[in-house]
C-alpha cells in the first residue's frame, strides 16, 4: 500500500516537473519569437539593390565586365531574397556588347514578371548606349541632373594603313576561303562593298535597340526617332523632357518615400583576394593625410655611480630628437645615464610620384611641387630632445634632480595632388578617337570601345621619334557644361596643365 502511494507521489512529482519544463521552454520560445520580425510587417520589407557598373561584355582576361555569366548568380540571389518588395538597379555604364545587354535585360525582366516584383533603375554618372539598354530594364528610370543619358546608336571605328607597310618594304600576304572573309583589312584600301556589309550589321543592331527602347518606354517618348535615336546623349533634365527617363531622384530618397522603413540589401559578389588587390589599383590623384613628427625624448636624471665613487656628479643624458616627417614617426628615445643621449630617430621618407603637389589643409596654399626625380622636402621636423640633469649642475647644486621634457613634434593636415607631367595633351569630345590615337602612336594600351566615356582616367604614352622622346597624356572627354560637373566634369584638365 505504501509502495503504491510512493509510486503515485513519484508520478505526480514527475508530471509536475515535466509541466514546469514545458512551461519554461514555452516561455523561452515566446521570448525568442517576440524578437523576430513579423512576416508581412513593414519592418521586414526588403529592397534588393543590384549594381550594374562598368563596361558591358568581357573586357580582358582579368576583368570580365558586365555579362550574363558573371551577373546571373547575383540576379537570382536578388530575386530569391525573403520579403522582397522591389529591385533597384544602379546604372553606371558607358555601354558595350549589345548581345550581353540584351541577355542581362531579358534575365532580369523575366524574373520580375515571374515573381511580380517591380524594378527601378537609377542612373549614376552615365547610362549611354548599352548602359541605357540596361536602364530600360526598370519599370521607372531615375537619374541626376548631371547624369549622361542616351547614345542610342551603333558605331564601329578604326584606322587604315594601306601604304604604311609598303614604305617599310613589307609585303602583306592574306589567304582566305570566302570572298568576304577579309573585309575591312586595315592594310588594304577601303572597299565600298565591305562598308555596306558593316553598315547592314549596324542597321540591324540599331533597329533592335530602337525597338527595345520603344517597347520599354511606350507612351513616354516625346520626340521623333531622328532626334532620339541618332546617337546623341543628354543630361538628366533633357532626358526627362524627352521621355527617356521618368524623373530626377536618388535611390535612397525614393526608397524612403515609397517603402518607408524597408531594409536595403546590396547584392554583391564575393571577391577573391586577387580581385581585392587589383581593386586597390584604381586611379587616385588626390589624398588628404595627417602628418605628425616624432616627439623629442625626455632628458634623464642620473648620477655617476662607480667603484670607489659613491657620490659622483650628475650624468643624465639629453633626449634624442624625434623623427622628422613623413607619416607619424616614432618618438625619440629617452636619455640615459653616463652622459649618453637618447638615440635620435631617422626621418621616415614617403615616396610620392613626380608631379605631386603638397597643399595646405584647406588647399589654399602650395607648400611644395615635385617636378623632378629625387627631389626631397622636409615638411615637418621632429621635436628637440630634452636636457639631462648634467646641464643643471652648478656650484650651489652639485646633485640636480632636474631635467626637461622633449619638445612635441609638429603636426598638420596636408592635401596631396597629382598633376601628371607630359609634353602633349589630348583634349576633345567623348569618342573622338583620342585613345585610339594614343594607342597608335605609343606603346600605351588604353581601353578603346565604340561608345562615349570609355576613358575614365588619364592615360600616358611615350612617343619615340628620331632619337627624341616625348610624353602624350590622354584625358577623359569633355562635354558642354563640364565645368558645372556634367559628364565626368573637368577635374582631369589639371593633368595637361604642365604640357609644353
Amino acid at each position: 500500500m505504501s509502495n503504491n502511494k510512493a509510486r503515485n507521489n513519484n508520478s505526480i512529482a514527475s508530471a509536475g516537473f515535466e509541466r514546469a519544463i514545458v512551461k519554461r521552454q514555452t516561455g523561452k520560445l515566446a521570448q525568442l519569437f517576440s524578437m523576430l520580425p513579423i512576416i508581412g510587417s513593414k519592418s521586414s520589407q526588403i529592397v534588393a539593390v543590384l549594381h550594374l557598373n562598368g563596361i558591358i561584355g568581357k573586357v580582358n582576361a582579368v576583368k570580365l565586365g558586365l555579362n550574363i555569366e558573371t551577373l546571373n548568380e547575383l540576379i537570382e540571389r536578388a530575386f530569391d531574397t525573403r520579403n522582397l518588395v522591389a529591385i533597384c538597379l544602379t546604372i553606371n555604364s558607358p555601354g558595350g556588347s549589345p548581345v550581353q545587354s540584351d541577355l542581362i535585360a531579358k534575365r532580369i525582366r523575366g524574373l520580375a514578371v515571374e515573381k511580380e516584383i517591380p524594378v527601378y533603375s537609377f542612373v549614376e554618372d552615365v547610362a549611354a548606349s548599352g548602359g541605357y539598354w540596361l536602364a530600360c530594364i526598370g519599370d521607372k528610370i531615375y537619374a541626376s541632373k548631371s547624369s549622361i543619358i542616351g547614345s542610342i546608336g551603333v558605331i564601329s571605328a578604326g584606322f587604315g594603313f594601306p601604304t604604311a607597310i609598303n614604305k617599310l618594304g613589307i609585303e602583306r600576304r592574306v589567304y582566305t576561303e570566302g570572298k568576304n572573309k577579309a573585309i575591312l583589312d586595315p592594310f588594304q584600301p577601303v572597299q565600298e562593298k565591305d562598308v555596306k556589309i558593316i553598315k547592314n550589321l549596324q542597321k540591324q543592331i540599331h533597329e533592335h535597340f530602337i525597338d527595345y527602347v520603344k517597347e520599354r518606354r511606350i507612351g513616354k517618348l516625346t520626340q521623333e526617332d531622328n532626334i532620339l535615336f541618332n546617337g546623341e546623349f543628354w543630361c538628366g533634365q533633357t532626358a526627362v523632357d524627352f521621355g527617356l527617363i521618368d524623373g530626377l531622384e536618388d535611390m535612397y530618397s525614393f526608397i524612403k518615400q515609397k517603402y518607408e522603413d524597408a531594409t536595403i540589401k546590396h547584392i554583391t559578389a564575393k571577391q577573391s583576394w586577387i580581385k581585392k588587390s587589383l581593386s586597390a589599383m584604381n586611379f587616385i590623384d588626390e589624398a588628404k593625410i595627417y602628418l605628425k613628427a616624432g616627439n623629442g625624448g625626455h632628458g634623464a636624471v642620473s648620477f655617476r655611480r662607480e667603484k670607489y665613487i659613491d657620490n659622483g656628479g650628475p650624468d643624465g643624458g639629453d633626449g634624442g630628437r624625434g623623427g622628422g616627417i613623413i607619416l607619424q614617426t616614432e618618438n625619440g628615445e629617452n636619455g640615459k645615464g653616463a652622459n649618453r643621449s637618447g638615440k635620435s630617430r631617422v626621418p621616415i621618407i614617403l615616396q610620392v610620384p613626380v608631379g605631386t603637389q603638397i597643399f595646405s589643409e584647406n588647399a589654399d596654399f602650395l607648400l611644395y611641387d615635385f617636378i623632378a626625380d629625387q627631389q626631397s622636402f622636409e615638411i615637418l621636423k621632429g621635436g628637440k630632445g630634452g636636457l639631462g640633469n648634467s646641464h643643471f649642475k652648478s656650484s650651489i647644486n652639485q646633485a640636480p634632480r632636474r631635467s626637461t621634457e622633449g619638445e612635441v613634434g609638429e603636426e598638420l593636415w596636408v592635401n596631396l595632388r597629382l598633376k601628371l607631367i607630359s609634353d602633349v595633351g589630348l583634349i576633345g569630345l567623348p569618342n573622338a578617337g583620342k585613345s585610339t590615337f594614343l594607342a597608335s602612336t605609343t606603346a600605351a594600351k588604353p581601353k578603346i570601345a565604340d561608345y562615349p566615356f570609355t576613358t575614365l582616367t588619364p592615360n600616358l604614352g611615350v612617343v619615340y621619334l628620331d632619337n627624341e622622346e616625348f610624353v602624350i597624356a590622354d584625358i577623359p572627354g569633355l562635354i558642354e557644361g563640364a565645368s558645372l560637373g556634367h559628364g565626368l566634369g573637368d577635374k582631369f584638365l589639371k593633368h595637361i596643365e604642365r604640357c609644353n
